[in-house]
């Protein structure tokens, strides 16, 4: 499967676009996702109908102190920022965003196991570093 890159010349033109969508909405979550997150228009396949286009998955990784702060509104997020992402793509390209999804940035550390087993036996000085 041969990789592409993004549909747009400009992705963080479209990105933008989209907070400000969003903050004229006054949805403060939404533009603190798209403000934060690291974004990547991943391709994903191609459709040969109506002279055919590209198919991308918008993936936004997000820190873990905003993924827990999404909560249940993870699937409602994902749907309203697709709704606009499409909206602001439409006649600027052929191509079309499928999906977007925001997942967790993964982050390790070399000394995770160490103040993970200190948080858990209790030492208080530590559970700021697990937020």
């Amino acid at each position: 499967m041969e990789e592409k890159s993004s549909p747009f010349s400009d992705s963080e033109a479209v990105l933008a676009t989209v907070a400000r969508l969003f903050a004229a909405e006054g949805d403060l979550l939404a533009v603190d996702v798209l403000a934060s997150a690291k974004a990547d228009f991943h391709w994903y396949s191609h459709d040969n109908w109506d002279g055919g286009f590209d198919i991308y998955q918008l993936y936004l990784k997000v820190s873990l102190a905003l993924f827990s702060k999404i909560g249940e509104r993870k699937q409602l997020l994902e749907q309203g920022i697709l709704e606009k992402v499409q909206a602001v793509s439409q006649g600027h390209t052929s191509d079309h965003v499928q999906s977007v999804s925001i997942i967790l940035e993964i982050t390790g550390g070399k000394d995770w196991r160490k103040k993970a087993q200190a948080w858990v036996s209790g030492d208080e000085g530590t559970v700021q570093t697990h937020r």
